[in-house]
């Protein structure tokens, strides 16, 4: 959600400092043109937000399922 600020777990500096940098990088691309496709940053940024909280396969099958209808909708 654009303008909410979130808490990253900053326990795991290089994985904090890898998922600063692929927002960073969405955001760069968005303000040049706002229709760029960021879906492979996106998908990595939840791979790292996954590791950085030690999540689950299973866990991991909830959210991406949960995301899939949230987006469907």
């Amino acid at each position: 959600m654009q303008g909410i600020n979130y808490m990253i777990d900053s326990t795991n500096k290089a994985l904090s400092d890898e998922i600063i940098s692929l927002v960073e990088q969405i955001l760069d691309s968005k303000a040049k043109d706002p229709t760029t496709d960021t879906k492979e940053l996106e998908s990595k940024i939840d791979s790292l937000v996954y590791k950085l909280y030690h999540l689950t396969d299973d866990e991991i099958k909830i959210i991406e399922k949960n995301k899939r209808n949230i987006i469907s909708n």
